[in-house]
């Protein structure tokens, strides 16, 4: 079956085999990456208007990209254009706040800003989005492959 074809596919490549799990190809990583776009709207209303326009309506459009596309490839690129654009003014803005711990484990920052620690959450909000939407994107695609082959 296809377990025998990934088997082949990796060796030829050079990869590690791997067989994909059975089920809903990325069912669990659907529904995160539906979860991480609503975390992701949350976070941009607490850090919007310190945002340039631009980048504010390119987040708006990840938070907001429809389920019947957010795993196309081209849709998951926006994505990752936006994550390289947050990180550009997330250093712009010196960077968000490090926790560190006196000895005694009471926590205090260091450096950064709060608009760094706003923006860092965004950040990792469009991350979560883009990490589990290109789970699903990938295995729709090998999923596609296999069908192919088979």
């Amino acid at each position: 079956g296809f377990e025998v074809f990934l088997l082949c596919v990796c060796s030829i490549m050079g990869n590690s085999p791997r067989v994909l799990p059975s089920g809903k190809p990325g069912a669990v990583h659907a529904a995160t990456a539906i979860e991480a776009q609503r975390h992701l709207r949350v976070a941009l209303s607490e850090v919007r208007l310190e945002l340039p326009p631009s980048l504010r309506y390119a987040v708006d459009e990840v938070g907001g990209i429809p389920l019947h596309v957010l795993f196309e490839p081209e849709k998951l690129a926006d994505a990752d254009d936006v994550a390289h654009r947050l990180k550009v003014l997330l250093e712009e803005v010196g960077g968000a706040p490090v926790i560190h711990h006196t000895e005694e484990g009471d926590p205090f920052t260091v450096g950064g800003s709060e608009v760094g620690r706003k923006i860092e959450a965004l950040l990792h909000c469009v991350d979560d989005v883009r990490r589990h939407a290109w789970r699903v994107s990938d295995r729709i695609k090998a999923t596609a492959a296999l069908r192919r082959c088979g």
